[in-house]
């Protein structure tokens, strides 16, 4: 049975740790600005798309009609 636990549960001691309290903890303000980079970044992409598509529909009413 400590066979198996042993091959499951790793030692800790080996360097792990310390990456894991290594990593950078961003504040609230940090984790907020980055949504709302995302949340623009989603909305620009789609306009854009709208927009190509409301200036093809357009270009192929006059060259098509």
């Amino acid at each position: 049975m400590t066979m198996i636990s042993s091959l499951h549960l790793p030692n800790l001691g080996d360097g792990r740790a310390v990456a894991m309290t290594a990593q950078s903890h961003k504040t609230a303000e940090e984790e907020y600005e980055e949504q709302v980079r995302t949340l623009v970044r989603i909305v620009s992409a789609c306009t854009l798309g709208l927009l190509a598509f409301a200036a093809g529909l357009l270009i192929g009413t006059f060259l098509f009609s």
